[in-house]
């Protein structure tokens, strides 16, 4: 992680409880070109924060409301999610407030969902960046339990209808492996970051 990063993170105003650290060097993290290739997360009982580049080239250039242009790995009907998982249900619960800078950001539904998924994904993915940093936050509250095995994961999917947004209308294509795993309100670094993928 760079210093510009951890400079980025401290501005943030968020306290820095529980980090967990990839750095991909020179390969997709879970074998897949629409992988994120860096960035870091932590979670907390407060919030689960997440932060990370894509490596794929494009075109677009990033604005204050959205990416414009088109990369070379997300077609026009494409969407990404960036998953926190966090395996104890006791642990923490969304709390009604979530922000991003993804475009076309959403949060999505836990409907069905076995665990707790703090997720948030962009119903354009054709927009993502490769340059870019990208940040996703959801606000939670305390639960009874006081740690959680958490692992960060990616989702490629697609929208059905194409020109609906709405996260009812987002279908899972394709999720990577655990991008990194850690205890929260823990944190863990690897040199290799998402490249130690575990099932």
């Amino acid at each position: 992680m760079t210093n510009s990063i951890l400079k980025t993170v401290i501005l943030t105003g968020f306290a820095i409880v529980n980090i967990a650290l990839f750095n991909v060097q020179g390969v997709f993290a879970g074998g897949e070109k629409w992988d994120p290739w860096s960035g870091f997360s932590w979670v907390t009982q407060a919030s689960a924060y997440n932060s990370f580049f894509f490596s794929f080239s494009s075109t677009c250039t990033v604005r204050s409301d959205s990416s414009v242009g088109h990369n070379d790995i997300f077609d026009e009907n494409a969407t990404y999610e960036h998953e926190t998982q966090v395996y104890t249900k006791a642990f923490a619960d969304y709390d009604g407030y979530w922000s991003s800078n993804l475009p076309a950001a959403y949060y999505d539904t836990p409907f069905m969902d076995k665990i707790d998924n703090f997720t948030i994904g962009s119903a354009q993915a054709s927009l993502l960046c490769g340059s870019a940093q990208y940040y996703t936050n959801l606000s939670l509250k305390k639960g009874k339990k006081k740690s959680a095995t958490v692992r960060i994961k990616g989702q490629k999917g697609h929208r059905f209808p194409s020109g609906c947004t709405s996260t009812w209308c987002i279908f899972a294509d394709a999720t990577t492996k655990s991008l990194k795993k850690f205890t929260a309100p823990g944190g863990g670094r690897g040199s290799q970051g998402f490249r130690n993928n575990i099932p």
